[in-house]
């Protein structure tokens, strides 16, 4: 059930996080926001990667040298994706719509489910299902509201 902490702590950082983006825009550019951003979670993430490597068994982890070119060209594109899509986001902060970019923010999930569905044939459950409708409702009750 630890779980649970840890998805509490995970919403109450990211909405942290972006009130911190809307916040800075206000007196840096989009892409100074963005790379603040990236500066700062930047040495999290290093400690979380160490701290993974440091508590999974030697036997088990996959030394970062057998990923192919593949995987490397995927997660250029992926970061790359990122960073324009958190532009996009403090460009909307600046634009006074902080619940819209949130809400449109939010809707990461939506799309991964959608893709995930057509593309990967992943299979949702019924409940999945109803997560993801729940979702596109609030993300389209966010972006009409004003």
């Amino acid at each position: 059930m630890i779980w649970i902490l840890f998805t509490v702590m995970a919403a109450f950082m990211q909405a942290w996080r972006n009130a911190f983006q809307k916040q800075l825009s206000t007196s840096v550019d989009a892409y100074g926001v963005t790379l603040a951003r990236f500066i700062f979670a930047s040495p999290l993430a290093a400690i979380y990667l160490g701290l993974l490597y440091y508590f999974q068994p030697i036997s088990q982890a996959v030394p970062v040298s057998t990923f192919g070119t593949v995987f490397w060209f995927d997660i250029v594109v992926v970061a790359l994706s990122q960073i324009a899509a958190t532009v996009l986001m403090v460009k909307l902060f600046q634009q006074k719509n902080y619940a819209i970019g949130v809400g449109l923010a939010k809707s990461e999930a939506i799309l991964a489910a959608i893709i995930g569905v057509t593309l990967l044939g992943v299979q949702l459950t019924p409940l999945g299902w109803v997560g993801v409708l729940i979702g596109a409702v609030a993300v389209f009750l966010l972006s009409g509201a004003r």
